[in-house]
């Protein structure tokens, strides 16, 4: 029999946000969420030792995600029970002084907090559609893959733009593009005739608005007056960038935006570090915090991003404006809609009606749909060139920094549907 020591100390109190802590599983939604961060000077000295941990103190949360560890930082996509949702956040930003074990990795150095999505999911949707079936907490070389063959440093990327703000600025340049568009028609109508008034006065320039999402996220959504950067992976940006600002003056205002505003710090960084702009502005907390913040700090006004903002989770996307901007991969109609095809031999990600969703099983043709209805899909590890694991394939085939890998290559369709 072991006795108690009667001399041992009490055990520690638990941290104040586990205290009446609400049982998680009886939460009746849950709520999206996502941040970033890049603490200064050395990083994350022990990304590995930084993975246990928070997997460690979210646990008690029952939290679901992809979360990416990195010595550059933290990225985060999360799914939370509401009731517990206060408790979360104070442990993520309690600090050290009062017991917070992440102060080093998250708390101050999270830029623009959480991103917290306002509208919860309620339970019975999450478990048919979960956004996040488990609590992956992943290490990493980069959060963001970049390419860059010398880092940057992430602190100094160009000013963080609020949200109204940017969305003031945007539509001072949609007047003053109307302006020019309405002086422009009015010289060509008087071209014959002879003038003798006065020049109009000069308008401001107006901003070089570029968005920073690949070219899957910007065909359902973007904002008005952006200049997509078309890019297939964000590592492809910078040659993108050089090639559109080469003859652009150094002092020129530009502006970049992204999903969550993590790649938009990168591409700042390199904007002011690299090509030595000087007049950089990026949307704080992107799209996100822009769809947010305009809902519950500006309901009336009109949002100047249409579409449907693309994100990384189960959801696909989320609907802003009833545009449907997208084109339809198999029929070429009209739609906002997005989605991977079903054959995980091809998980092509593509914009899809829902007729043709319907029409070839959620498929992209008429070979993945035979290969799908046939039952002759195979693990990806035994048909794609790859030393991860099943589990890492599929994790990498969802982020939008990798690369998808070389399919094997079949002789015929029939081959193909046949498996």
């Amino acid at each position: 029999h072991v006795t108690k020591d009667p001399d041992a100390p009490p055990p520690p109190p638990p941290p104040p946000y586990l205290a009446n802590l609400p049982d998680p599983q009886i939460s009746p939604t849950m709520t999206m969420l996502s941040f970033y961060s890049f603490p200064p000077d050395t990083g994350i000295p022990s990304p590995e030792s930084t993975a246990e941990q928070l997997k460690r103190l979210w646990r008690p949360f029952r939290a679901l995600g992809r979360i990416y560890v990195a010595r550059e930082g933290i990225n985060a996509q999360m799914a939370v029970p509401t009731n517990v949702l206060p408790n979360f956040l104070e442990c993520c930003t309690l600090p050290a002084e009062r017991g917070g074990e992440l102060a080093e990795v998250l708390g101050e150095y999270m830029e623009n907090g959480m991103n917290v999505d306002p509208i919860p999911v309620p339970m019975e949707e999450f478990r048919v559609n979960p956004a996040f079936r488990n609590l992956h907490v992943r290490v990493r070389s980069q959060i963001v893959a970049d390419g860059l063959e010398t880092p940057l440093d992430w602190q100094s990327a160009g000013y963080d733009m609020p949200p109204l703000e940017w969305h003031r600025r945007l539509k001072e340049a949609r007047e003053v593009r109307e302006k020019m568009e309405r002086q422009r028609k009015e010289r060509e109508g008087n071209e014959s005739e002879e003038q003798n008034e006065e020049p109009l006065p000069p308008l401001p320039p107006l901003p070089i608005v570029l968005d920073c999402r690949n070219n899957y996220e910007t065909q359902v959504g973007k904002f008005e007056l952006a200049e997509p950067l078309d890019t297939v992976n964000f590592r492809d940006s910078w040659d993108v960038l050089k090639e559109r600002l080469k003859d652009v003056s150094k002092d020129a205002p530009i502006m970049t935006y992204c999903t969550g505003g993590i790649r938009c710090v990168k591409v700042n960084a390199y904007l002011t570090q690299e090509m030595e702009f000087t007049n950089v502005a990026r949307l704080a907390g992107g799209v996100i915090a822009y769809d947010r913040t305009l809902n519950e700090q500006a309901p009336t006004e009109e949002p100047m991003f249409k579409g449907v903002n693309y994100v990384f989770d189960g959801r696909m996307g989320r609907r802003i404006t009833d545009d449907q901007l997208g084109t339809c991969y198999t029929c070429g109609s009209k739609t906002h809609l997005i989605t991977n095809c079903k054959n995980e031999n091809c998980h092509r990600r593509m914009v899809q009606c829902e007729k043709c969703s319907g029409t070839y099983s959620g498929t992209c043709s008429e070979g993945c749909k035979a290969r799908v209805l046939n039952g002759g899909m195979v693990p990806v590890k035994s048909v794609i060139g790859s030393k991860t694991t099943s589990t890492d394939q599929e994790d990498e085939k969802k982020e939008m920094e990798y690369d998808d890998e070389e399919n094997v290559v079949y002789s015929n369709l029939d081959d193909y549907s046949d498996g």
